[in-house]
């Protein structure tokens, strides 16, 4: 009979589905499923007074994460931090260490940042030592204007 149990215990597991965010009252939602049904439990944040820095919203996860059996640590804090950092407009950096941060880029180059082109080969190596300007970074690949004058107003785009 208790081997019934729990194995019955068992059975019933709780998963997180989804995050959800609300702005107005602020809050974060969490969709469970519990046994084949799908329930959202609304967790209210405080006011956009209250968060002002990546250290205000650090201490609101991992309340949050302490506060419900469903979330942990590792699996998501990081979520939960990025959410925060929409909610309440703060940039939020993934943790460097974090093996869950879905490959994005670490080397912190952005657009509108003024660089120093090197590493070029074959026909684009005249280029190398010049400075330019980001125009549009996607992970590993950028798109750079360079401010040098090749012929006669002429401009690249390396």
């Amino acid at each position: 009979l208790l081997l019934a149990a729990t194995r019955a215990q068992a059975t019933s597991m709780v998963k997180l589905k989804r995050f959800l965010l609300c702005y107005e009252p602020p809050g974060i939602g969490l969709e469970v499923e519990e046994d084949g049904h799908v329930q959202v439990k609304h967790k209210d944040m405080p006011p956009g007074t209250q968060a002002n820095t990546v250290v205000d919203l650090e201490v609101l996860a991992d309340n949050l994460i302490a506060s419900e059996d469903v979330l942990t640590q590792r699996k998501h804090r990081n979520a939960i931090l990025q959410l925060l950092g929409r909610l309440y407009n703060i940039d939020v950096e993934p943790a460097e260490d974090d093996p869950l941060s879905g490959g994005e880029d670490r080397c912190h180059i952005r657009e509108g940042m003024q660089v120093v082109i090197i590493g070029l080969h074959a026909q684009q190596q005249v280029h190398n030592g010049e400075i330019g300007v980001v125009v549009k970074a996607k992970r590993d690949k950028f798109d750079v204007f360079l401010n040098s004058v090749r012929v006669a107003g002429e401009t690249d785009t390396v």
